[in-house]
């Protein structure tokens, strides 16, 4: 997942479309492991997901990955020096956390997954580029156009505009993205809803 202003990330790649599942999930919901390292920026490593701590911390990512038969992850932050590119997350069916060599490899993997990022990203003409949200996250701007467009429906602040498009998308099981994407077609209103 790419890093995001305001707690928005989006996915850019995934190893299965389980990780690819889970990872949208997280920025429906706006919970879950990624979205703890964006928030923190620190790493989140989870030795089982039914444990009441994990439900408590993300009510709704745990059940979901639970079903899915997900029990333990990493998440790892993509970051060099003040730079925070993304986040690497990993995710297990069985509980436990990861062994010594099992955590250095996924520690390598995030180190190459940034030094692609870093690469992709000098490659670029930077006159092109205004900021590496470009690089990463090209429907986060229709995100927040939408969260924009709800915000003057419904009357309401940004921050719960937001809230209603995850809500939506969660209740009708789709992306942030295709809902946003609808709003700022004009395909679906808020102040319509009942």
């Amino acid at each position: 997942m790419s890093d995001g202003e305001g707690g928005l990330a989006q996915p850019v790649a995934a190893s299965d479309t389980l990780a690819a599942h889970l990872d949208e999930r997280q920025v429906t919901l706006g919970e879950g492991p990624a979205s703890d390292v964006i928030a923190g920026h620190d790493l989140v490593r989870v030795a089982d997901l039914t444990a009441a701590e994990q439900s408590a911390r993300w009510p709704i990512f745990s059940d979901i990955a639970r079903e899915r038969g997900v029990h333990a992850c990493v998440a790892l932050p993509l970051q060099a020096g003040v730079v925070e590119l993304g986040v690497l997350t990993i995710y297990r069916k069985r509980p436990g956390l990861l062994s010594s060599d099992a955590f250095s490899d996924a520690l390598a993997y995030a180190d190459a997954a940034l030094a692609l990022a870093l690469d992709h990203y000098i490659e670029l003409p930077l006159h092109r580029l205004k900021s590496l949200d470009e690089l990463f996250a090209p429907p986060r701007s229709v995100i927040h156009q939408a969260t924009g467009m709800v915000s003057v429906q419904l009357g309401v602040s940004l921050a719960a505009a937001l809230a209603r498009l995850r809500a939506h998308a969660y209740a009708n099981d789709r992306s942030l993205a295709d809902v946003a994407a609808d709003v700022v077609a004009r395909r679906l209103r808020f102040d319509d809803e009942p």
